[in-house]
């Protein structure tokens, strides 16, 4: 049928219908037009940068846990326990953190709860570094990336440590800074995690009556005797002010390594040479209590 009426329409056309169909024509593609040759793509360029005109460094960035922000991790079900643990800490994907900074768990509410101590009583004889979490979380973290640094920081202390019980109770006297030694060196024997910094105590003022700077000089002289000669303190994970402290006293300026500052707290006063300056507790710049850099 189809044959027929191509027959057909030749014949109407005026062509032989038993002739051999005509072959279609062969199309090639239009020869590519000449053009100059354009400038040569530019070089590598020089760029010079002066690592001594720089304010600031930049050290990384890490993860606080504290205040009972850790307590509920320890509860998932094993597997999404490690997934999370592992997006934190692998230095392969998710946060990767650089640096993992501890509460010190003294016996007392911190922020959102309490943490517990690894040392109750003076006498030591109940000393237990699997006590809570925050030692949990030390292994957990290290055995992901044994390379991170760690930091502790106390925002509480056991009745035990303080100076008195009358109202110029303070903890931050010979026994408060022998206690911090002796944690890090319990952490270090049972754990085999050195910290490689320490705090002093979380948002204390210098100018608190519950604070003077001669327990950062204890403190120092209480972790040398421990064996952590190599371990900076940060100080005073609060507002600036201890840095127009330290202009003016050299047993604090001697004794601290690194200032840590939170929240935003800062007027960017100069730091004294070879002074490390932190955002040691940060928050998202909408808020408006972190809308400067340290």
């Amino acid at each position: 049928m189809l044959a027929a009426a191509a027959a057909l329409a030749a014949v109407l056309a005026g062509a032989d219908p038993d002739a051999a169909p005509t072959p279609p024509p062969t199309l090639r593609p239009a020869a590519p037009t000449a053009s100059a040759p354009g400038p040569p793509p530019p070089g590598p360029a020089a760029v010079k940068v002066d690592l001594a005109a720089a304010k600031l460094r930049w050290d990384g960035l890490g993860g606080l846990s504290s205040g009972g922000s850790t307590r509920l991790l320890a509860d998932y079900p094993a597997q999404q326990r490690s997934d999370f643990l592992d997006l934190l800490f692998n230095k392969k994907g998710g946060a990767a953190f650089q640096i993992l900074k501890t509460e010190i768990g003294g016996d007392g509410d911190s922020s959102y709860g309490s943490e517990s101590s690894t040392m109750h009583t003076a006498n030591r004889s109940d000393d237990n570094f699997d006590e809570g979490y925050e030692t949990w979380l030390l292994k957990e973290a290290k055995a992901r990336n044994p390379a991170i640094p760690t930091y502790c920081l106390s925002w509480t202390s056991p009745a035990w440590t303080a100076s008195d019980t009358g109202p110029n109770r303070t903890f931050m006297n010979a026994v408060g800074a022998q206690y911090h030694a002796e944690y890090m060196r319990g952490v270090r024997n049972h754990l085999n995690v050195s910290f490689d910094y320490a705090g002093v105590w979380n948002e204390q003022s210098l100018t608190s009556p519950t604070w003077h700077d001669s327990y950062v000089a204890q403190l120092r002289t209480a972790m040398d005797g421990a064996g952590f000669k190599s371990t900076k303190i940060v100080c005073s994970d609060g507002d600036a002010s201890v840095i127009d402290i330290m202009q003016t006293d050299d047993v604090l300026r001697k004794a601290v390594d690194i200032v840590g500052i939170h929240w935003g707290r800062e007027r960017d006063p100069s730091s004294p040479p070879g002074l490390l300056r932190w955002h040691s507790l940060g928050c998202s710049r909408s808020r408006p209590a972190c809308s400067s850099p340290p």
